[in-house]
């Protein structure tokens, strides 16, 4: 999915309820339950300088909360999203799904308990190389990921 899609998916949605984890300028304060518009929403899961000491995992873990929220949200307004959050990604997400599919997923969706939702983030360390971040995953803990939620 490119960033891109998520002022454009927000605005599908009216908005993405959720408590901040952290202050993040332009957003709010820790603590505070707030409805996300496209640019704010867009600052929630990118912004990493000066939110939870810039860490990248901690963005991504926002990133986590924000979809799940966003999953939340489609579930309340149900199936007659789907065409808006379709306008919303086309162009922006690469998927194989047709509209229809998506139809049926809103459905599925609808049955959720979307507390329920696991996420998982990759193990490994973060690393700085040339002065540029990344973040190295580990084979083993990531092997050993896969074989526990997917029984290999």
């Amino acid at each position: 999915m490119d960033m891109d899609a998520i002022g454009p998916l927000v605005q599908a949605v009216g908005g993405i309820t959720l408590t901040l984890p952290a202050d993040i300028d332009g957003v709010g304060k820790e603590g505070e339950t707030v409805t996300l518009n496209p640019d704010t929403a867009y600052t929630y899961v990118r912004k990493r300088k000066g939110v939870q000491g810039g860490s990248d995992l901690a963005r991504t873990a926002r990133q986590q909360v924000f979809f799940k929220a966003l999953a939340q949200r489609i579930k309340e307004l149900g199936v007659s999203s789907v065409p808006a959050v379709w306008n919303a990604m086309s162009g922006r997400v690469t998927t194989n799904l047709t509209l229809s599919q998506m139809a049926a997923l809103a459905g599925v969706l609808s049955k959720l308990d979307t507390n329920a939702i696991g996420t998982y983030t990759v193990p490994g360390k973060g690393k700085t190389i040339d002065g540029t971040s990344f973040y190295i995953a580990d084979g083993g803990g990531t092997e050993e990921l896969v074989r526990t939620l997917f029984g290999q």
